[in-house]
């Protein structure tokens, strides 16, 4: 069933888990002013996000995530995901650091963020990477609006792909 969480609503924290929401609404942030997520990928262990919903709630801290990894490079996937997020500085996915064998394909990353802090740095992406390892696959997603920028890829990596995205 659909779920809804004043502050984060996943964490995934432990190897091979794959949380498959059924198309179910993850509703995160919704009256806390911490910054939160709504999946957070921690910790060591290969993951599967996919078929569902992730919406930010009426209150948040700055800088919250629909999709927040951190400092983590083991093989994630995600896929039929969509994102809506609205609130100053929020990202629909941001790979913290050391993204390393990600596949992200055929979600729709919906952001109406209209604030940011500071255009130059950090900024604001729809999807936003830090590249440390390898074997980075992005295609067959929607980008849809944002403040800012669509896809932002930061470091160098091998085999990284990026290709049959829409971005609006």
């Amino acid at each position: 069933e659909d779920v809804a969480a004043d502050g984060n609503a996943f964490q995934i924290a432990a190897d091979g888990v794959t949380l498959d929401l059924d198309g179910h609404t993850v509703l995160f942030g919704d009256n806390t002013s911490d910054q939160v997520f709504g999946v957070r990928f921690i910790y060591d262990g290969t993951a599967t996000l996919c078929n569902g919903h992730l919406v930010q709630g009426m209150r948040s801290g700055d800088y919250s995530c629909a999709i927040r990894s951190n400092s983590r490079p083991y093989a994630t996937e995600v896929y039929g995901i969509t994102t809506d997020v609205h609130l100053k500085c929020a990202y629909p996915v941001n790979w913290h650091s050391q993204a390393n064998s990600v596949h992200l394909h055929h979600n729709h990353f919906y952001s109406r963020v209209t604030e940011l802090e500071n255009r130059h740095y950090p900024g604001n992406a729809i999807l936003r990477m830090y590249i440390s390892g390898g074997d980075i696959h992005i295609h067959d997603n929607l980008i849809t609006e944002g403040c800012h920028r669509g896809i932002q890829l930061s470091n160098a990596g091998t085999n990284v792909e990026v290709n049959n995205n829409d971005i609006r």
